[in-house]
């Protein structure tokens, strides 16, 4: 789905008139998918369908009807400025639908009641064009479902396309706000969902198709990443392949002082599927990385390396490149004058030597090319950088709160600014591309706020690079199954953190099921090993 504004979202849905689609249709679509959703989510039990006076309030009745048409008790909360006619509201008691109309406090007694033996409430109380703090009784009702829903644990909140009370563009949450479990999204995700805080309250968030033409959202520079896409790009496995043919990844990385970041970063592109993989690191840092994945092979590099022996270091760097499908360059370095000399040497060689050559930047990578802009010069296209928000206000001069708030943006600038893919890690990852474009994992999971799960990232993104994925298709990969691996593995584990080499095996999994889903494999799947010759 598309990531629009209000007002884009307007201009949208005016596109959508023009082009001959009624306002009934949208809202018929609209209340579909919520309803969909809905019985998913909620497959027994009472729905409770709290109405306001926006578009928002009618796609909650067109749901609720349909709900109540499929046979579940549903009922209808109408808040003083409702937005359905008298008519409407008959149709939705004919189809076995109970309403009360708020009127005054003695009306809480009946929404308490409702609330309390409720398994689903819909809200649609507020919409996208909502500004401000609810005012009463709003805020009232408001309070009353969040104290609810912290009351009776099966108690479900789906959000009709934002959550009540929150500023659609902004997410800033002025005063009360519906704290819900999932937001149905209809026609596109407003900015607002993707911004803190409004991102932290409103649960998963669910596609709801409504119809929109695609003549009205073409030139929308910035979309969700869906699986759909990453189903697509994941690279094939080839019976006839072999360790060549999967390509060769150098891991430039690790110091006397950092041994898990190569680490990480290694076994992340090998469980990507690279057919080989070469850390660049010193004795000492060879000698702990052969315990902990034997499969690697080395370009030793002088002792003390990278922060002591840098020429020979690059030297025999660059040496390796050429038998090189990919590069990763900046995990655990550190930024000693040594490091900074190895990683303006191993790029030199790269733009000089091996100028097609993909590569990963990150990590203490790119806080030597934030202090060093000169070292812009040798990095020829072809490269994904991936900073976090901490990273790109060195690189760009802001301050990683204004990142923080608007990161498709500047992930977008920067990639233009660049000519380079930049994967801008956040709570909502974005992968931005030289042309302007964008693509935002519209999943925010903080049990990858620990560290090491970013060396994980960039591992993996070189891993697909070497299998012969260009830099904006192994982003978009791998930022896709980096984010579902940790959500099946708190999932597995019922639990809400993770080690980042929790993550390892998953991928390999993630990868592997997007390939099975693709078709890939289906021989292997059906026919039992047993009875294959």
């Amino acid at each position: 789905m598309y990531v629009l504004s209000v007002s884009e979202m307007r201009a949208a849905e005016a596109a959508a008139s023009a082009a001959g689609i009624t306002e009934d249709e949208l809202q018929a679509r609209a209340g579909a998918a919520v309803a969909g959703h809905a019985a998913r989510l909620c497959p027994t039990g009472p729905f409770l369908v709290l109405v306001g006076i926006g578009n928002n309030g009618r796609d909650g009745w067109v749901a609720g009807r349909l709900l109540a048409r499929a046979g579940r008790q549903v009922r209808l909360y109408l808040s003083p400025r409702h937005a359905l006619t008298d008519a409407e509201l008959a149709s939705f008691r004919a189809a076995g639908g109970v309403i009360h109309q708020h009127a005054g406090p003695a009306s809480f007694d009946v929404l308490r009641a409702w609330l309390s033996d409720s398994t689903g409430v819909l809200d649609g109380l507020l919409g996208i064009g909502a500004r401000g703090a609810p005012r009463p009784p709003l805020d009232e009702l408001i309070s009353e479902l969040n104290a609810a829903r912290a009351a009776h644990p099966r108690l479900l909140v789906v959000a009709i396309d934002v959550p009540s009370g929150i500023d659609a563009d902004s997410g800033a949450t002025p005063g009360q706000a519906v704290r819900a479990d999932a937001t149905v999204t209809l026609g596109a995700v407003k900015e607002g969902l993707l911004r803190f805080p409004a991102a932290g309250l409103a649960g998963v968030l669910l596609g709801g198709d409504i119809g929109l033409p695609d003549e009205a959202l073409k030139d929308k520079p910035v979309r969700t990443l869906a699986r759909e896409e990453a189903r697509a790009l994941v690279p094939a496995r080839a019976a006839s392949g072999h360790k060549g043919s999967f390509g060769r990844v150098v891991v430039a990385a690790g110091s006397p002082h950092y041994f898990g970041a190569p680490y990480l970063a290694g076994a992340a592109a090998a469980r990507s599927g690279c057919g080989l993989l070469a850390f660049a690191v010193a004795p000492r840092l060879q000698a702990v990385l052969a315990g902990l994945l034997p499969e690697a092979t080395y370009v030793l590099l002088p002792e003390g390396a990278p922060d002591e022996g840098a020429v020979e270091a690059v030297d025999r760097v660059g040496a390796a490149l050429g038998d090189a499908q990919a590069l990763l360059l900046g995990p655990g370095i550190g930024r000693s004058e040594g490091a900074r000399a190895f990683v303006r040497g191993v790029l030199a060689a790269r733009a000089r030597e091996h100028p097609g050559l993909p590569a990963v930047v990150d990590a203490d990578a790119l806080t030597i090319l934030a202090a060093e802009p000169d070292l812009w010069d040798l990095l020829v296209p072809g490269a994904v950088l991936t900073p976090h928000h901490g990273e790109m206000a060195r690189l760009i001069g802001r301050s990683a709160a204004e990142i923080a708030q608007d990161p498709w943006p500047v992930a977008r600038e920067a990639a233009m600014r660049w000519q380079q893919t930049v994967v801008l890690k956040g709570p909502f990852t974005v992968v931005g591309h030289p042309d302007g474009t964008a693509q935002v994992l519209a999943h925010s999971n903080p049990a990858l706020a620990t560290g090491g799960t970013g060396d994980v990232l960039a591992g993996t993104i070189a891993g697909l690079l070497a299998q012969g994925l260009e830099p904006g298709a192994a982003a978009r990969v791998a930022v896709y199954v980096h984010g579902a691996a940790a959500h099946a593995v708190c999932v597995a584990g019922e639990r809400d953190l993770l080690l980042a080499s929790d993550l390892l095996l998953p991928l390999s999994r993630e990868l592997a099921m997007l390939r099975q889903e693709r078709g890939d494999v289906r021989s292997v799947a059906r026919v039992p090993w047993s009875e294959q010759l």
